[in-house]
């Protein structure tokens, strides 16, 4: 069965910034999230009961720095624009936050087309192992207000590493 949450669930949960951890400084960083934590939510917008075009799934991960050393949390929200016929995803929007102690870096809405078996979601890494993905950084808030880059993701059999090439004015 499905969890279902709402938008307001994910602002507390966005909210919620990991008290005492450590922050990476605006400029070049690494950091990586492992799939095992990742904690899968849904927001029915339109309350049928079945994922819609509108719906939207909701994803948080703690932010480990490469030593695994927690930073703060990934936050992910999956606008589903598409349900096929065939129970497969159409194209997402996907909107990544990255919140820190000193501020919240964000990236670019990208239009993804959602692997097959990912209906139900059951997948901690439906991109599959092997596989990368950039990301346009736009900006954020705190230290990161103004910070320009890209984020690559590299996706691996138990966590999938990011690599922050950004630069703050």
């Amino acid at each position: 069965m499905r969890k279902m949450a709402s938008a307001l669930t994910f602002t507390v949960l966005a909210a919620a910034l990991l008290p005492g951890t450590a922050w990476a400084e605006c400029g070049p960083f690494s950091g990586m999230v492992l799939n095992e934590t990742s904690q899968n939510n849904f927001g029915d917008t339109d309350q049928s009961g079945d994922l819609s075009a509108g719906d939207k799934r909701y994803v948080s991960n703690t932010l480990n720095d490469p030593d695994g050393n927690a930073i703060g949390l990934h936050l992910l929200v999956a606008n589903i624009t598409e349900v096929r016929d065939d129970g497969s995803l159409g194209p997402r929007i996907l909107d990544n936050f990255f919140v820190l102690d000193d501020g919240i870096i964000f990236t670019a809405s990208t239009p993804t087309v959602a692997p097959t078996n990912t209906l139900d979601n059951t997948d901690v890494n439906p991109v599959g192992a092997g596989n990368t993905r950039e990301r346009a950084i736009l900006g954020g808030t705190g230290a990161y207000a103004g910070a320009t880059g890209t984020l690559t993701l590299t996706f691996n059999d138990d966590d999938v590493e990011m690599a922050f090439d950004m630069t703050c004015p």
